[in-house]
């Protein structure tokens, strides 16, 4: 399940408690029609000008080439407000079903990776 899919489908950022509740709501309910299979999330990979457009965005980027600026894991750790959202989101659905799984999108090297999962 890729995350910005689900955000473009409302038009709205993580932050809103509200964006926050239709996440939590189509996991849950994926998760368990699979019970018996692992169900993949994959935190969500906005370029800038996808994010910037999406209600309730509070830090916009402006660049010249989105794919080589602040996306996947890189934009994540940039708009920390964004990633605790959609972190807290998949940990509250995680503890009913042990079933879901992370994918962190785009990550650059280890270090980046290291700093996502602490």
């Amino acid at each position: 399940i890729r995350g910005e899919y689900l955000l473009r489908e409302l038009n709205q950022n993580i932050i809103l408690a509200s964006c926050q509740q239709f996440v939590k709501d189509y996991l849950d309910t994926i998760c368990s029609f699979y019970l018996d299979k692992e169900v993949w999330y994959r935190f969500s990979e906005l370029t800038n000008t996808e994010a910037n457009c999406l209600a309730g965005t509070r830090e916009f980027f402006d660049e010249g080439h989105p794919l080589f600026g602040y996306r996947g894991t890189r934009r994540l750790l940039a708009c920390l407000d964004e990633f605790q959202a959609e972190s807290h989101v998949v940990t509250e659905v995680y503890q009913t079903n042990p079933n879901l799984s992370l994918i962190f999108p785009f990550v650059n090297d280890a270090d980046q990776f290291k700093q996502a999962i602490t």
